[in-house]
């Protein structure tokens, strides 16, 4: 049975207390590329807090990694999309948080570093 939340990370309290997958697409591009949008950017349709976090784009994800070691259950798995600038120091923050996980790192289309998947 596949079942589907919205939270704000973990915040509703529906949520069950483990999962077996977490599939995530967090907000990661750099608050600071926020300036450079133009008009015309695919970007500037879609709203801020759902593109851009703070500390290079890691601080979303960070925290979301700090909760779901709690929230996962012992075989389950994570998959994460990431900017790519930040993909080794996630991968390194993950294998430091699941340290009995195999983290890897995956590329997208274009050969660009963009996911990691977290196998507990």
């Amino acid at each position: 049975t596949i079942r589907f939340y919205n939270s704000d990370l973990f915040s509703n309290p529906s949520l069950p207390k483990q999962f077996d997958l977490i599939v995530a697409n967090l907000p990661y591009v750099p608050i600071e590329k926020y300036q450079d949008l133009q008009i015309n950017n695919p970007l500037s349709f879609e709203p801020a807090h759902a593109i851009f976090a703070n500390k290079q784009g890691t601080s979303i994800i960070h925290r979301f990694l700090d909760d779901t070691v709690s929230r996962i259950h012992a075989h389950g798995a994570i998959i994460l999309e990431v900017d790519p600038r930040n993909c080794l120091f996630l991968t390194h923050l993950a294998q430091t948080l699941f340290p009995n996980a195999t983290v890897k790192k995956d590329s997208d289309l274009s050969g660009q570093m963009r996911y990691i998947t977290i196998m507990c």
